[in-house]
């Protein structure tokens, strides 16, 4: 828990505000920003994966049904879901707000 650096009332682990006097919580903020950062750059890497899995496929004939399933049924599939955690984490943080 951390407190309040308004009224000093302890912050329950999950709250964006003060219950005592509505102050927002600077340290859950942060934690976000560091989410996100992390959420994009994993996003990066398997559309990465993806773009270069398409690529060879198409010049390697012997490796085609390998590289389709790491590019269909693992990179594109995650790179969907870190998109998800990633909106899930900016809303959670946009919610601190309003």
């Amino acid at each position: 828990m951390s407190r309040c650096s308004n009224c000093g009332s302890e912050i329950p682990e999950g709250e964006f505000r003060c219950p005592r006097c509505g102050e927002l919580d600077p340290s859950s903020e942060a934690e976000f920003e560091e989410l996100i950062e992390e959420y994009r750059d994993k996003r990066k890497r398997m559309l990465a994966i993806f773009v270069l899995g398409m690529f060879v496929i198409m010049f390697m004939p012997f490796f085609r049904l390998l590289l389709a399933v790491i590019c269909f049924l693992i990179a594109l599939p995650m790179s969907v879901f870190y998109t998800w955690k990633k909106r899930k984490a900016e809303e959670k943080l946009e919610e601190r707000y309003f």
